[in-house]
């Protein structure tokens, strides 16, 4: 039932006009046949200017937003860490930095284009997860560097010729749009949503991971 209520809230929010016989039609084609149960929230203390977040993920809402926001931890001093990223970053899959003159000294941006996340790496499938998945996925990146870590910021994330129905025009969907509610202040606390949520999170964090073995914090 859940998923039913968020595909409609999807469809009337691009403006797609559809008879009830279509929309189930198009639901068992799209999604899969499972329906999915309600998930509740997990209580935990929230960073301060942080509404809400993805239990398990890097995935936060932040002034209405969702953003990728995870911190790297290294062996590394500043110095270090800026001459290391200046060599890693321009191999990271679908990102490209912007010029690097025009870079601050502890802080890297650039953008990432037709980036596809891969689901069946972290154990999805085709019929088991979310239609955007499979549409590539752009974004904003800022990397800002201090002794011994970093912090990947990932902001503006939409994905692109997202194929809601078969017989519509494809089109651009925000993260947002997708993950929240009640105005983007809220997490759609939906197995699909969530599940879909750890894909995305997965392989940006592996995407942007300096070495394989590298720990994460929550402070930077």
């Amino acid at each position: 039932m859940v998923i039913l209520v968020d595909l409609y809230i999807l469809i009337t929010r691009y403006h797609f006009k559809i008879d009830a016989m279509k929309f189930i039609i198009y639901l068992l084609l799209l999604f899969p046949v499972t329906i999915f149960a309600q998930v509740e929230p997990g209580k935990i203390a929230l960073p301060n200017g942080v509404q809400d977040s993805v239990l398990g993920t890097s995935l936060i809402i932040k002034d209405n937003t969702v953003i990728f926001q995870k911190v790297y931890l290294s062996k590394l001093n500043k110095t270090e860490l800026i001459e290391k990223l200046k060599l890693f970053l321009p191999s990271v899959k679908n990102f490209q930095m912007t010029d690097l003159s025009n870079q601050n000294a502890d802080q890297f941006s650039g953008k990432l284009t037709e980036f596809l996340i891969n689901y069946r790496k972290y154990g999805g499938s085709l019929m088991g997860t979310a239609i955007l998945l499979n549409s590539p996925l752009n974004g904003n990146v800022i990397v800002q560097v201090k002794d011994n870590r970093y912090r990947v910021i990932i902001s503006d994330l939409v994905f692109k010729n997202v194929q809601v129905l078969l017989s519509a025009p494809a089109v651009d969907m925000s993260l947002d749009d997708f993950i929240t509610k009640n105005k983007r202040t809220k997490v759609r606390n939906t197995s699909l949503v969530l599940k879909s949520a750890k894909y995305i999170d997965n392989d940006l964090s592996e995407s942007f991971n300096l070495e394989n073995n590298v720990k994460t914090a929550t402070d930077f």
